[in-house]
């Protein structure tokens, strides 16, 4: 992410090149928030207030728009005369050091007169923004511009103007003296921050880190391009032609290239991996049945797919879980961080009260004993916060498995229950109650981790429910042998009726050969009695040419061929009769055997309805278990 600017520096004389020169002021940046805060120093070591921490621990995260409901109260001692001649130490090092261009002494910062403070004020202030020495209203109104310029920059204590009046007084120069090292302490951080500029501030170098490109930040072709602008405008400034900057063009494109050079290799060696993974995917589309083995993969895969899916589920829950937990963790740590500040402010109270009072060398050696002894104990007192935490971890980590079990089983529970139609109240087997568990770990009593209870409610309904069961079990089974006894019985007369069945259809079947014999016996009759009438025809048609070709008598012929005719009338009547006879004889066997077949086949029908019938009645009847198995909950008393 882009860091905010600190604003123009101008340090001392110092030149910068005309591409860094366009800063923004300081008063424009949108947070002081992240940098050291200043405050009371270190009453022993080195006169530096470098090291110095905030009076308040933290600063507001924007210099504006800051709450002052409360106010602030400077816990720096600055009514002590050491103190106070460390501050002017320190104030005089940094105006030698950055040539203060009037006379100065300890003497003289003793007891400054108003025009002296504003010249150091306004020394100071041209290093945190640049054109100070023109501003009218700070030399006008000295009193009413430097408390707002220090409200601007941050500092956390209130200036007022009767302090800016009678800078010299005792009761004022140690405050305003407090203000000014807090702000060359400001100063000597934005000085350490602006050394480099371009690296921090225009193009940060934390932005380039572990090959990590931000996309709302710079990028290291920005600083390129804006070092090649920089070149190539100064050299354009300097009289170059357009046309004679083609140097800088290539310098550009050479870092550009040994910038991505990597890239570029990696480019080359991405083409190679595709003309290889183009080469497998044609032997791939050419070799089918490795393609029905990815296929079968594939399945497979998916399959893990869902398994890792319904496994990452779990994990969310687990995770939830945890960052509550954390969330209280983090309450806990507030707590903690409070009182870690109160013990400071109370160190910090007993470390003055240590410094002002003298202590003989005897109570030197006492508290030097007492010290050791102190941290014996606090040592030992951690070393039992560790074994603690560990227990509490161990614990937690029992309680995270006893969870888990609980949790599966009352899973399993419910789905049984569902499965068993005893889930919800309204269903078939539940008879109103709630047999579902709800299991709630994140309760802080014992009694309200389930929402029902089980051994007053649901464990006595299903011990009901399971003796319910057993005695309708053994209804049924004995309904169920009464009713497989009378199957087998009806499929004992299914079987004798089949029987019966089939020695009628051998019957049956006789009658039918007996019926093809006698009409194959007809068929042969007929044949002769019409190969005989043939015969007499032919007679007739013999005895008729004999006629004219005879001289017989006209009656003798006539009497003969009546009596011809009349044999064979009489032998055309009788066969006539015999067919007639054999005929409703066929006829009539033939109804009698299809109407024994008929009723032979509705009786095996009616039988085998009434097979069928029983057999899909007993099918039907649930033969429930004689138990039901409730997983036991652990931990139950």
């Amino acid at each position: 992410m882009r860091r905010t600017t600190l604003g123009p520096l101008n340090i001392g004389n110092q030149s910068r090149p005309v591409a860094r020169e366009k800063k923004t002021s300081l008063g424009s940046r949108a947070s002081l928030g992240n940098r050291t805060s200043l405050g009371r120093p270190s009453t022993s070591g080195r006169p530096s207030l470098a090291s110095a921490r905030s009076a308040t621990g933290r600063r507001p995260s924007s210099q504006y728009g800051r709450e002052n409901c409360v106010q602030m109260k400077d816990p720096r001692p600055l009514s002590d005369r050491g103190y106070q001649q460390k501050m002017i130490r320190y104030l005089m090092e940094f105006l030698t050091e950055f040539h203060y261009p009037h006379q100065i002494s300890m003497r003289i910062l003793s007891a400054p007169s108003t025009k002296e403070f504003c010249n150091i004020f306004q020394f100071l202030y041209k290093y945190m923004k640049a054109g100070t020495q023109k501003n009218t209203l700070l030399e006008s109104k000295p009193a009413e511009e430097i408390p707002r310029i220090f409200k601007m920059l941050g500092y956390p204590f209130t200036i007022s103007k009767s302090n800016l009046h009678s800078v010299g007084s005792p009761h004022a120069w140690p405050m305003v003296l407090g203000a000014l090292c807090w702000l060359i302490e400001l100063i000597k951080h934005a000085m350490s921050v602006g050394q480099d500029i371009e690296g921090h501030v225009m193009f940060p170098d934390d932005n380039y880190g572990a090959g990590e490109e931000y996309q709302d930040g710079p990028q290291p072709e920005d600083k390129y391009f804006f070092r090649y602008l920089e070149k190539s405008y100064a050299a354009f400034m300097m009289g170059t032609e357009l046309d004679e900057l083609g140097e800088f063009d290539n310098e550009f494109f050479d870092n550009i290239r040994s910038r991505n050079a990597v890239l570029l290799e990696g480019n080359e060696d991405l083409m190679r991996d595709s003309l290889m993974l183009e080469e497998e995917l044609n032997a791939l589309k050419n070799d089918s049945s490795r393609l029905q083995r990815l296929a079968e993969r594939k399945i497979t895969l998916t399959s893990d797919k869902e398994k890792f899916q319904n496994y990452l589920g779990d994990l969310e829950k687990s995770t939830k879980q945890l960052e509550e937990k954390n969330d209280q963790l983090v309450e806990e740590l507030r707590g903690l961080k409070v009182e870690q500040d109160a013990i400071t402010q109370e160190n910090a109270s007993l470390q003055q009260t240590l410094n002002n009072q003298e202590l003989s060398s005897a109570d030197v050696e006492r508290m030097k004993h007492e010290k050791k002894e102190l941290q014996k104990a606090i040592e030992q007192q951690e070393r039992e916060r560790d074994y603690f935490n560990q227990q509490i971890w161990e614990k937690e980590m029992q309680f995270a498995k006893k969870h888990e079990e609980t949790e599966k089983h009352v899973r399993e529970y419910n789905e049984m229950a569902r499965n068993l139609k005893l889930i919800p109240p309204s269903a078939e087997n539940a008879n109103g109650i709630d047999f579902e568990m709800h299991f709630n770990p994140h309760s802080q009593r014992p009694d309200q981790r389930a929402h029902m209870d089980f051994k007053g409610t649901i464990k006595p309904a299903l011990l009901h429910l399971k003796q319910q069961i057993s005695e309708k079990s053994r209804t049924t089974q004995s309904q169920v042998i009464t009713e497989e006894e009378a199957f087998d019985q009806i499929s004992e007369m299914v079987t004798d009726k089949q029987e019966e069945v089939t020695a009628l259809e051998g019957k049956l079947q006789v009658l039918d050969k007996e019926l093809d014999w006698k009409k194959e016996i007809m068929a042969k009759e007929y044949q002769k009695t019409t190969g005989a009438s043939q015969g007499l025809e032919e007679s007739v048609q013999l005895m008729r040419e004999k006629v004219l070709e005879s001289e017989e008598t006209v009656e003798d012929k006539e009497s003969t061929l009546k009596g011809i005719k009349l044999r064979v009338e009489q032998s055309a009547v009788e066969q006539q009769k015999e067919k007639e006879e054999y005929s409703y004889f066929i006829l009539k066997a033939s109804h009698m055997i299809m109407e024994h077949k008929t009723l032979i086949q509705n009786q095996i029908h009616e039988l085998l309805k009434q097979a069928e019938e029983i057999h899909e009645e007993t099918k039907q009847l649930e033969i429930p278990k004689t138990s039901i198995q409730i997983p036991e909950q652990k931990g139950e008393n």
